[in-house]
């Protein structure tokens, strides 16, 4: 079974967020607080301990202006982060299933993963991800099989060769 499939960079956005939204939900939302609860305690601590008076105002703009700037960090690296068009990751491939594995290939690469590499199948309404490990996978959108029962019969396929399901 083959599947010819061309990866777009909302493709790859889409695997992305499959890929931070694994694990608990609620570990996720609650990480965040803990760490800041825990420098908060902290800080109050040391300012107890060495009679430090904390300015509220003064505070907050800073946190604010702290976050604003994280953030601005955050999204230029990231832009350094997506993968290049016609690369590795986007552009035109083709996935063939196999007795022994999945073969990806493309114009300027052909890789061959073995089913035992498979360690999750993930399914959205419009992708299919074959997951290798925690970060890595095969990014399928649905929009490449001529119809729904087409996209049902590969993933059925893939589930039963790789019986991670």
């Amino acid at each position: 079974m083959t599947v010819d499939t061309k990866i777009t960079r909302r493709d790859f956005r889409a695997f992305v967020s499959f890929v931070a939204r694994q694990g608990n939900p609620a570990l996720r939302f609650l990480e965040p607080f803990l760490f800041g609860g825990g420098c908060a305690v902290i800080l109050n601590l040391l300012g107890a301990l060495f009679h430090i008076e904390y300015h509220g105002q003064t505070m907050i703009i800073t946190l604010v202006a702290s976050i604003a700037t994280i953030l601005l960090f955050v999204g230029f690296r990231s832009r350094r982060l997506f993968p290049a068009n016609g690369g590795l990751v986007l552009g035109s491939k083709r996935i063939t299933l196999s007795a022994d594995g999945l073969r990806q290939s493309s114009e300027h690469h052909d890789s061959f993963y073995r089913w035992s590499l498979v360690r999750r199948i993930g399914e959205t309404p419009q992708h299919i991800f074959i997951m290798l490990d925690r970060n890595a996978g095969l990014i399928i959108p649905r929009s490449s099989f001529s119809t729904p029962q087409e996209s049902e019969s590969f993933l059925a396929e893939v589930k039963k060769r790789s019986a991670t399901i």
